[in-house]
């Protein structure tokens, strides 16, 4: 008699019945439980199985058999994911089966966490499988693998076309390069002189080359691309002319002067001008001279329009002559002006003086007051200078009562004002000095005269370190120049390019006029030395107006003045003579620029001062600016 049949052990799906163990089962008389079929392998789930009893005592008993319940647990497939890491991708390639390959022991699918065609961000990225057997009933449903995949930063690269000649004075144009990635693309002008940069939009500035830098930084799923670069290369206007683009008239008001722009000079955002006073006779003279100050916030070089800011004095009260200003230069927040008869110890010696601003709000304020007299001469410094691409030039010279010596200085100065002397010049027979000078970024000459016939033009260069500073000048050429009726060639007006030098002679004799003017044309031949290709004279028309006495070189265009021209029968207001410059050294006229008729202008001189900076001019009446 069997009083309990004995529980089984669970087994999982898979092992056979001789797996699972039976305990807790009685009989009598005694004996043992077994499987009746121990190699039966039962699905998953509550089975009912034969169990079998045997007596001990066989030959007195016999066997029993019965059912008993058994628990099978499903089985666990195998999951593989290989390799892992996962093969890596670069950005933005998308997840395909490379990556999603994971794989069981048994038949079944699998879904990702990341499905294919994902694109992932760059980095270690975390994959996550989960397998459904196709026999739920037998194997474990919902079991996950994990496995990584690195993601590197996609290739950037630029696509930026050549860029056309493009033409002094042409309209503003867009860049179109374009980057892999779809990112934006920056630009940058490595000679902002010929070329500017603004967003995509470039400006062109003056006449010359310039590279067009294109760049693309990449994100943070994008590599930094390769630079890559396009010249652009801006030649002189076609139809060269001038464009008014804003005007000073008439000066600051309740000013009683003179000449209120005798003298100009200008940057991006500042122009500085020279007022004589009203009163020049008597001594000690109660007013040397006055400098005005306009600003612009105009971002375009030289254009308005321009507020006027202040207004600045001759520091000091020694002076015979009204000349504070007649040396005027601006560059960044510091402005240069010399007075060239400051009178001390007995002799005229001159002073410069260096005005200095915090920022481009700020006003002016005195930094440095300066003289240079050497032991052996005095004379009058600062009688004609010139501040332009951070070098100074300053004239010093000597009345025949005193040792017959002229010269010049050569001064570097740096944004905040700080002046280095880098180079000086005497002569003994040059007891004028430098009666007029020019400057170009890496060119400067002066034109060296004295009481007798001697005259020399001498041009230099100007070696710069890595932040533009000036710091050696040397000699390259020495030119004796056409001299006018007067020997005045030079001392009033002279221009220079790293290509061209122009020189006026306004005493110059012309078709039997007294006066009416020349200017001379000198070109950079092959072997680097300056020769004289075209003399310049005036229309018939000028009379004796004095024709260069003010001039300008802009690019491959050469603005004469000729401020003595009579332009009606009542208003002397000059004119401007525009001439293109050809590549051999020829000058031809192609337009005359002259203000309208206005009985403002009466008693003014159109073109009595002209200052140039890059492709803009600034011309002086003797009560405005245009």
């Amino acid at each position: 008699m069997i009083s309990n049949w004995p529980s089984a052990l669970a087994i999982t799906y898979g092992q056979a019945l001789s797996n699972s163990v039976l305990s807790g089962g009685v009989g009598i008389p005694t004996g043992n439980f077994t499987w009746t079929v121990p190699t039966n392998r039962p699905n998953g789930g509550t089975n009912s199985q034969s169990v079998t009893f045997t007596p001990s005592a066989t030959n007195n008993y016999n066997s029993v058999t019965s059912n008993v319940s058994l628990v099978v647990n499903k089985a666990s497939p195998v999951l593989t994911w290989t390799p892992s890491p996962a093969t890596s991708l670069t950005y933005p390639t998308a997840l395909s089966s490379t990556q999603l390959n994971a794989t069981s022991s048994v038949a079944g699918t699998f879904s990702y966490n990341r499905t294919n065609g994902t694109v992932l961000k760059v980095g270690t990225n975390t994959l996550v499988s989960t397998f459904t057997p196709t026999d739920p009933t037998n194997y474990t449903d919902g079991l996950t693998i994990t496995n990584t995949v690195v993601v590197a930063k996609g290739s950037n690269t630029i696509t930026f076309g050549s860029i056309s000649v493009k033409y002094v004075g042409d309209a503003a144009f867009n860049l179109t390069a374009i980057a892999s990635s779809g990112l934006t693309v920056t630009y940058t002008s490595s000679n902002t002189n010929v070329a500017t940069v603004l967003g995509s939009l470039v400006t062109i500035v003056g006449q010359g080359s310039t590279t067009i830098t294109a760049n693309q930084a990449g994100d943070s799923n994008w590599s930094v691309a390769t630079s890559v670069t396009q010249a652009l290369t801006v030649q002189a206007s076609s139809t060269p002319g001038l464009q008014l683009v804003d005007s000073i008239e008439p000066g600051p008001a309740g000013l009683s002067a003179i000449d209120f722009a005798d003298k100009i000079a200008f940057d991006s955002g500042t122009l500085v001008t020279q007022q004589r006073p009203a009163t020049l006779s008597g001594y000690p003279l109660t007013d040397g001279g006055r400098i005005h100050i306009f600003t612009s916030s105009n971002a375009v070089l030289g254009s308005g329009p321009w507020s006027f800011r202040q207004t600045l004095t001759q520091p000091d009260s020694n002076y015979d002559t009204p000349s504070f200003g007649w040396a005027l230069g601006v560059r960044d927040n510091a402005i240069f002006a010399g007075s060239a008869h400051t009178f001390r110890a007995g002799a005229h010696d001159g002073t410069g003086y260096i005005f200095k601003r915090s920022n481009s709000s700020a006003n002016f304020s005195l930094l440095e007051t300066w003289a240079e007299i050497p032991s052996q001469w005095a004379g009058y410094f600062t009688t004609i200078s010139s501040m332009r691409h951070r070098l100074i030039i300053v004239s010093q010279g000597v009345n025949s009562q005193y040792n017959s010596y002229g010269g010049a200085y050569f001064y570097s100065i740096t944004e905040a004002g700080v002046r280095t002397k880098i180079h000086s010049l005497m002569e003994s027979s040059f007891d004028k000095g430098c009666i007029s000078m020019a400057i170009a970024s890496n060119t400067a000459a002066i034109f060296m005269g004295s009481q007798s016939t001697n005259h020399q033009i001498r041009i230099f260069g100007v070696s710069r370190n890595a932040q533009g500073i000036p710091t050696a000048i040397t000699t390259n050429q020495l030119l004796n120049p056409v001299l006018g009726d007067n020997s005045r060639a030079g001392r009033e007006s002279m221009d220079i390019t790293e290509d061209l030098l122009a020189v006026g002679r306004p005493d110059s004799s012309t078709n039997g006029l007294t006066n009416s003017g020349a200017v001379d044309v000198y070109r950079k031949g092959t072997n680097g030395l300056f020769s004289r290709t075209a003399t310049i004279y005036p229309p018939v028309a000028v009379g004796s107006g004095k024709f260069g006495s003010t001039l300008a070189l802009v690019n491959t265009t050469l603005v004469v003045g000729s401020p003595g021209v009579v332009k009606d029968a009542t208003n002397a207001a000059g004119a401007l003579y525009i001439y293109a410059i050809s590549t051999n050294g020829a000058a031809s006229l192609v337009s005359t620029n002259r203000i309208a008729v206005n009985a403002t202008y009466s008693n003014e001189i159109y073109g009595s001062s002209i200052f140039r900076e890059s492709d803009r001019i600034a011309v002086g009446t003797s009560g405005g600016i245009d």
